[in-house]
């Protein structure tokens, strides 16, 4: 049976007396080469995302101090990181304040341009009302204009009337020559009315024996004849009287309708004369009011005049000084981020440094844990030649091999524990390393951005 071979230990026979285990691992000394390749990151056991936010750890100090120093430089960087916070809190603060003036001057700048359109809709409704005032001045003066020709043609029907009533006081005057003809119509018809009665009284006289023939027949004639004339001159009295009749009948219709045309006339030219005085009150109304409306519209117009030069001065200061505010807000911003650049740019500095020092200590942790790993497999293979040795002191080899082969494997066992030891406190510190590194570089990466 064949003695296994460990990678710190020659081909040697059972009875070669033990080494240490580990006390030939190769030691791995840094040397600086000027242009030495870029080597490749051998894989941590830590995982990949810790590996850049790893703090680094000198090789010549113990681990307290090395503890003690990261603590320190914790500590510095959490008041670091709370002097940036009240100073991240102080600016938001300021911005605030920034919004809240920003709104005030917003409102402000609102309630002016409602005033301004308040003001423009007021001219707007006082322009409406005088042009609807204008527009009733034009009515007025047509209605004046109107009403002057209805009071030039009852003027003409009055002097129309006034003619009439002259001519019913010459028809009142001949009236009574009228009334003088017609009674001696009636004289006259009553005298043929009389003449006719005698004559028909002596027609009706029983005749008697006529003394002369010819001379009655004469007279019979001579009374036929002034009969026919009696008669003719009882139809002209007739016709005569039934045309003063129909003559005096008009002139008395029309007296009367004179007389209510000139009522009519007077009581349409009163009417006239109030509508017209009712009408110049109006006019002498609506000129006063147009008059104080082109006043208030004036007074209007030089007040919203006033008010947009306010307006203007107000926006032009508002601008003048926002320009102001936002100049002197980004210089401060500008500088501020300079300096934070600046430093974001010396911790990034630190922080690569730490990074090599990091990735260092990592490889010599992989390294411990690669000896702790071979550390082992040396364990494994003492724990076989024990069982070997166990097996050959069963079939009486020897006493003395067992001996060694114990005391080989109770150094190993120690060895073991100690490695292990040392490689739980190298892990446990790695961790707490990576985490607070971890922590500290997403910080520095969101200041940055």
């Amino acid at each position: 049976m064949m003695v296994p071979v460990t990678p710190a230990q020659k081909k040697s026979s059972i009875h070669s007396v033990y080494e240490v285990p580990g006390s030939r691992l190769p030691v791995r000394t840094p040397q600086s080469k000027p242009h030495a390749p870029q080597r490749t990151p051998r894989p941590s056991v830590l995982g990949e995302s810790m590996r850049e936010n790893m703090y680094s750890l000198a090789r010549d100090r113990s681990v307290d101090e090395v503890a003690k120093t990261a603590e320190a430089h914790m500590e510095a960087l959490r008041r670091e990181k709370h002097a940036l916070l009240n100073e991240r809190e102080d600016l938001r603060t300021e911005l605030q304040l920034g919004r809240q003036r920003e709104l005030k001057l917003r409102g402000s700048l609102e309630k002016q341009e409602k005033r301004i359109q308040r003001y423009k809709e007021r001219a707007t409704h006082f322009t409406q009302s005088q042009m609807h005032v204008d527009e009733q001045l034009a009515v007025a003066q047509e209605q004046v204009a109107e009403y002057a020709e209805i009071n030039a043609q009852l003027s003409a029907k009055l002097d129309t009337l006034q003619s009439a009533q002259d001519e019913q006081c010459i028809d009142n005057e001949v009236t009574p020559y009228i009334y003088s003809l017609t009674r001696t119509a009636a004289r006259l018809l009553a005298s043929a009315q009389e003449a006719k009665t005698s004559a028909t009284t002596q027609l009706v006289i029983p005749a008697t024996p006529p003394r002369d023939d010819t001379a009655a027949v004469e007279h019979i004639q001579t009374l036929q004849e002034q009969r026919n004339v009696l008669m003719d001159a009882l139809c002209g009295a007739e016709e005569q009287n039934s045309v003063l009749q129909r003559t005096c009948d008009a002139l008395r219709d029309q007296g009367e309708l004179h007389a209510w045309c000139d009522t009519v006339d007077t009581e349409h030219t009163a009417t006239l004369a109030f509508d017209n005085a009712c009408m110049h009150a109006d006019l002498h109304y609506l000129e006063t009011k147009l008059e104080m409306e082109k006043d208030r519209s004036a007074w209007l117009e030089s007040q919203l005049d006033h008010t947009r030069t306010i307006h203007s001065k107000v926006l032009a200061s508002l601008a003048a000084s926002h320009r102001r505010d936002k100049e002197s807000a980004n210089t401060t911003r500008d500088c501020t981020l300079q300096a934070e650049l600046n430093e974001t740019r010396a911790s990034e500095a630190s922080l690569r440094a730490k990074m090599a020092q990091l990735m260092d200590d990592l490889e010599r942790l992989s390294f411990y844990e690669e000896a702790y790993a071979a550390q082992s497999r040396q364990s494994n293979l003492l724990a076989e030649l024990a069982a070997l040795a166990q097996e050959t002191c069963s079939t009486g080899r020897g006493s003395r091999e067992l001996e060694l082969l114990d005391a080989r494997l109770d150094a190993s066992r120690a060895a073991t524990d100690a490695l292990t030891r040392h490689r739980d406190r190298l892990h446990g510190f790695g961790t707490y390393l990576a985490k607070e590194g971890h922590a500290e570089g997403v910080y520095t990466r969101r200041n940055s951005g």
